[in-house]
């Protein structure tokens, strides 16, 4: 079985017609701030790694703006999460979720 992550498993969503959220990949802060910046609504950082449980493990987080966000970036990327180094982190629009 193949793994994915997250970001690959959403491209090939996308591929079959199904929708989802804005976003690209970041390997830097600063493409991180230009991502968030260009999709202009508060923002979701998602380490990429194959692990559960990010969001307890500080993994995935949420910027307001294009600065907040290349300075969350900034402090995932390279960080050490669940075993696994932070090379790249997922920037996508903040998706409001009924519960």
């Amino acid at each position: 079985m193949a793994r994915l992550f997250e970001y690959q498993g959403k491209q090939i969503l996308e591929e079959v017609g199904l929708s989802i959220p804005k976003g690209a990949v970041a390997s830097t802060h600063e493409e991180a701030k230009g991502i968030a910046a260009e999709i202009g609504k508060p923002v979701a950082i998602k380490a990429q790694i194959w692990a559960t449980g990010r969001f307890k493990a500080g993994g995935i987080r949420f910027a307001a703006n294009p600065d907040e966000a290349e300075r969350i970036a900034g402090e995932i990327l390279g960080s050490q999460i669940k075993g696994s180094r932070v090379e790249r982190v997922l920037v996508e629009e903040k998706l409001a979720i009924d519960r």
